[in-house]
């Protein structure tokens, strides 16, 4: 309902407390009376406001409703309105962490690196995942994965197709414990691997480990096709 209506009403509300007055109490029944024949009449009784000497009440009641009205819409409209504008770049209110606020979820000595003396504890609530974002040689490697490695932090898969990760932390890591697993599909020589014939010690196991190869660990229920047969045998 907008201000107009509001004043309207105002105004069958002033009318009728005016004309409930009239007697040497309040009455009720007049006031409800006069409210109603307002609502039937409403442009009608707006003219008695004036004429009939109702304004005492109506004007000082229509003054009090604007302020609050006023007041209201103000406060309505500040918390509508967006708290931040960037013209012809974006609405938002994310900013730049500054006086120390990232500290509310980093910590300044121990987690994974992101910056100097901003680390991001493994031990936090909810998830530790980071994005980071670069173009070839613009020291993604160097500056995060490497020292993140150092850190020692788990256990790590890395994909690295250059093998420079491998070449500056296995050596490191294998130090300190860990087990290195290399698979390198360029050069098997150099890869681990696993090789399931070296399991077979019977003719028996020769099936098992050729069913396991070709149809999986799933049992088949359904007619077996040629072709599928064929390469069992094979093996």
């Amino acid at each position: 309902m907008d201000y107009f209506s509001f004043s309207i009403y105002f105004a069958f509300f002033s009318y009728s407390v005016f004309q409930a007055k009239q007697s040497e109490a309040f009455s009720i029944a007049s006031f409800i009376e006069n409210f109603t024949q307002g609502i039937i009449h409403p442009f009608s009784t707006l003219g008695k406001v004036f004429v009939q000497g109702a304004a005492g009440d109506f004007i000082p009641t229509l003054i009090g409703f604007t302020i609050i009205y006023g007041i209201a819409f103000t406060v309505g409209f500040a918390k509508s309105a967006p708290k931040h504008e960037y013209s012809d770049i974006e609405h938002g209110s994310s900013d730049w962490s500054q006086h120390g606020e990232q500290y509310n979820i980093l910590d300044k000595n121990k987690g994974i690196i992101l910056a100097e003396n901003n680390y991001l504890p493994v031990d936090k609530r909810g998830n530790v995942n980071v994005l980071v974002v670069g173009g070839s040689g613009s020291g993604k490697s160097a500056s995060y994965s490497i020292p993140n490695a150092y850190q020692m932090l788990g256990s790590y898969v890395f994909t690295d197709p250059k093998g420079e990760l491998y070449d500056k932390t296995a050596g490191y890591l294998r130090d300190h414990g860990y087990k290195i697993k290399v698979l390198n599909l360029v050069r098997p020589q150099y890869s681990d691997g696993y090789n399931p014939l070296m399991h077979i010690s019977s003719e028996i196991d020769v099936d098992v480990i050729a069913n396991t190869i070709i149809r999986g660990q799933k049992v088949m229920v359904e007619v077996q096709s040629h072709f599928g047969m064929i390469q069992q045998k094979c093996y």
